[in-house]
């Protein structure tokens, strides 16, 4: 294909606190001629989120759009498929003829799929954010959701992974990993341009942080669980959490019943990247307790939080789950646990106590966070898919 200086690039996502739509886009569109984005919220967001477009030429936003359809939480997830299909389409042949797109999600790469076929994309990579065996209780929905996936990696130029687990699911889920793409692993990063640490003296020495999807699998009811017994021994901690889902009704109900609300700081969803980060700068440990279930996704991904943690100089309290958790064991940049309140509170006693381990483990998850940079990401993923990106920045 062209150089990516000369292309014109397609983005299409769904997305909510832990995508790399944000990284992605500032990545392109300052090295490719024009850049269409095309960005769906997922259909349990209640908020009043709407399907975008943009569109940026060398570097600068020239256009921008939303879809004015009814917003998400009052129509059936059918519903709001149906509008994504129709929309990826219509917006799809608006942007021209594409020299390489790179779709996130399995539906949205099926519609991209349909304008390959009548020749408006030239290259098609399919970047696998989740994948799990069983995506959906309902064995109809299910075997859609596999139907789909298989169809992309069969059809797809190239699929990027978020870790070797995705494709050794594929295989035990019955797909021909012989008919697939090329597959290449592409991480979950961090964006540390953006980020700047506190000093220690800074931050919240007691505060521990939890950011993303409010779901039941991510386990914030297990730190939940133990933050009565921990003000016994540090009065002054604060569980502050940031984001949004389906598990927050049952979460506020399990705080009342604990009666813990003094200690617990529910942010909710915030759409800024950096907002984000900055709080998370200004807290001591990041949070990660997954409950090891292997059809969870976070066994088969790789968690973006985390990533993050790190960049901000959280070190992180894991569960032995995603492949990330032993990596973190290894570098002494936090403490990767079994989902027990027990492991978790000595975990939690140890970081927010004893300052010298404390600063110690600081500094290895800064230092960790370097080998996930999202610029070094994004530059080694394209030119391992073979796309030319040279050396200068447009504009």
């Amino acid at each position: 294909m062209k150089k990516l200086n000369n292309s014109n690039v397609l983005f299409v996502t769904h997305s909510i606190t832990s995508s790399p739509k944000d990284e992605w886009i500032d990545f392109l569109k300052q090295r490719c001629k024009r850049l269409v984005c095309i960005d769906h919220p997922f259909s349990y967001i209640k908020d009043d989120i709407r399907s975008s477009f943009a569109v940026y030429e060398h570097g600068k936003l020239i256009k921008k759009g939303i879809c004015h359809c009814p917003a998400n939480g009052r129509f059936s997830e059918f519903i709001f498929l149906l509008r994504d299909f129709i929309l990826n389409i219509v917006w799809g042949l608006k942007a021209g003829k594409i020299d390489l797109c790179i779709s996130l999600d399995p539906f949205n790469t099926f519609c991209m799929l349909l304008l390959r076929k009548i020749g408006r994309i030239n290259k098609l990579i399919y970047y696998v954010i989740d994948y799990v065996p069983v995506r959906f209780l309902n064995k109809v929905k299910n075997s859609i959701y596999h139907f789909v996936d298989r169809r992309c990696c069969y059809n797809v130029d190239l699929i990027w992974n978020l870790s070797t687990r995705m494709q050794d699911g594929r295989e035990i889920n019955g797909v021909n990993l012989k008919k697939c793409a090329p597959s290449l692993i592409v991480p979950m990063g961090v964006d540390l341009s953006r980020i700047k640490p506190f000093e220690f003296s800074e931050i919240e020495r007691q505060t521990i942080v939890y950011m993303g999807a409010f779901l039941h699998k991510q386990g914030i009811q297990l730190v939940l669980s133990v933050i009565s017994d921990l003000i016994k021994d540090i009065p002054k901690l604060k569980f502050v959490i940031i984001g949004l889902g389906k598990y927050e009704k049952d979460m506020r109900k399990l705080i009342n019943e604990l009666k813990i609300e003094k200690y617990v700081d529910i942010k909710g969803y915030i759409k800024g990247h950096a907002q984000v980060e900055q709080i998370l700068c200004k807290c001591a440990v990041g949070m990660a307790t997954y409950r090891i279930e292997e059809d969870s996704f976070s066994y088969y991904a790789d968690p973006g939080k985390v990533k993050v943690y790190l960049g901000c100089g959280l070190p992180v309290i894991i569960t032995k789950f995603p492949l990330i958790a032993y990596k973190i064991e290894e570098e002494d940049a936090g403490y990767a646990i079994e989902y027990s309140a027990k492991e978790l509170k000595e975990a939690l006693l140890k970081l927010l106590t004893d300052d010298e381990l404390y600063q110690k483990m600081r500094a290895n998850a800064i230092k960790m966070s370097k080998d996930y940079n999202w610029n070094d990401i994004c530059k080694r993923a394209l030119s391992e898919s073979c796309v030319d990106i040279g050396e200068e920045k447009i504009g």
